[in-house]
């Protein structure tokens, strides 16, 4: 989802009071009911002013912890150091008030120009030691939000190599992954059988450094239930319930 656009309407640009964010979040969580979370994803794009994007990222949680947050690195200076910082102060934060937090957006994909993390300058180092940065400060802060990464599929030779090189302390960090799959494009053009969900399970291990341990695609966290019950549902009775 990549909100605050311009939005069309018959008359032109749709006009409207500002987005009340508190309101979105209730909205979602009615949308659930009594079925598993709704999580919905929000990205801050990253391009090496932190401010500009903290103030989207503090917009964004006021949502609660419906939203699964990607902060996606696309500074074209490639400063890490600065980028692990923007992450930190992104935990430190707001850590306790989102769902999960993914550090960078398909960084492996490092051929394809200008839209992925991978097409800016230190893309993969940015995605390892950005996660490593924000477990560090997620674990001083005692915050309570999922922190992973997003990779999109890869097809022909070479495809996967990234993983093998990175520092293992990456592989620590990671409670969880998304994989984003174009099939028919650059991506594989179908999902072979051996790949399939069997059983309705839908996670699958990922081929990190060994150590990690807790590399699974992740599933709706049944703690946010209980985060959910405990806010205030404006113009409800009773907290917590789905329309």
């Amino acid at each position: 989802m990549y909100p605050l656009g311009i939005a069309g309407g018959p008359g032109g640009v749709a006009q409207g009071p500002p987005d009340d964010f508190g309101q979105i979040g209730a909205a979602l969580a009615d949308l659930a009911g009594d079925g598993p979370p709704l999580l919905v994803r929000l990205y801050v794009s990253y391009s090496g002013d932190a401010e500009a994007a903290l103030a989207q990222v503090a917009q964004f949680a006021q949502i609660g912890p419906l939203v699964d947050l990607c902060l996606s690195y696309h500074d074209p200076g490639g400063d890490v150091s600065r980028w692990c910082s923007f992450a930190e102060r992104v935990v430190a934060r707001h850590g306790s008030q989102v769902g999960s937090i993914s550090v960078t957006n398909e960084a492996n994909l490092t051929a394809i120009p200008v839209v992925p993390d991978g097409a800016y300058p230190n893309a993969p180092l940015a995605l390892a030691e950005g996660l490593v940065a924000a477990a560090r400060a997620r674990h001083a802060a005692g915050a309570a939000a999922a922190l992973g990464f997003t990779a999109g599929s890869e097809a022909g030779p070479g495809a996967g190599e990234l993983w093998a090189r990175l520092d293992p302390r990456f592989a620590s960090a990671v409670e969880f992954a998304g994989l984003t799959v174009y099939p028919g494009d650059f991506g594989p053009r179908v999902v072979p059988p051996a790949a399939r969900p069997r059983g309705g399970r839908h996670a699958r291990r990922l081929p990190f450094p060994a150590g990690g341990g807790r590399n699974r695609v992740r599933r709706p966290d049944p703690r946010l239930r209980e985060r959910l019950a405990r806010r205030p549902r404006p113009g409800r009775g009773r907290p917590g319930r789905g329309a």
